[in-house]
């Protein structure tokens, strides 16, 4: 017995980049992430696919223009839309991810980024201090950039002094300016 299915388009993914590139050309227009910026904020905001892969394609590009590709790269934090951007940039530029739970002890979290060898690490703003207490104790050793998913950090140069200290929407402001120019890295 033989029945006429509908034939459905196959996509095959090789990686995150193709993934987010994928999801924004099929769904342009569809609602890709829904957060609030704040728990206690009524406004719900919305991101589509076609925002989401600029951000991320953004973020990587810039990290990448930072020797960051095919690195580890530490991310600490509350959830949030910067920490989805992060994750998914990170991945989809070649480097590994590595997550780290924002509750673990100082010596935890100094341990997976050092054994790691985490040459960068992104941090949302309710695990700044945990950083803070880590560089005025030595740790992060093997960290070259902090970048902060906040657009304003608490750390001041005297504690990152050998070490970058940057922001998602400056490496993401960077990322557009390089990509409009013509750098097609990510």
């Amino acid at each position: 017995m033989n029945k006429n299915y509908p034939i459905y388009k196959t996509t095959f993914i090789d990686d995150m980049r193709s993934l987010v590139e994928e999801a924004a050309q099929n769904f342009p227009d569809h609602i890709a992430i829904s957060y609030k910026e704040n728990y206690w904020d009524k406004e719900v905001r919305k991101v589509t696919f076609s925002q989401w892969r600029v951000d991320v394609r953004n973020l990587g590009t810039s990290l990448i223009s930072k020797g960051l590709r095919e690195e580890n790269i530490a991310i600490i934090g509350e959830n949030s839309y910067g920490w989805c951007c992060s994750f998914f940039a990170v991945m989809a530029i070649g480097s590994v991810t590595v997550p780290v739970d924002k509750e673990l002890p100082l010596e935890d979290i100094d341990g997976i980024i050092t054994t790691t060898g985490c040459k960068a690490v992104i941090f949302g703003k309710a695990s700044e201090g945990k950083i803070k207490e880590l560089l005025q104790n030595g740790g992060l050793r093997t960290v070259d950039t902090l970048i902060s998913v906040a657009s304003d950090s608490g750390l001041d140069a005297v504690i990152t002094a050998d070490k970058e200290l940057t922001s998602l929407r400056i490496l993401q402001k960077k990322g557009e300016e390089l990509f409009n120019g013509g750098d097609n890295s990510y």
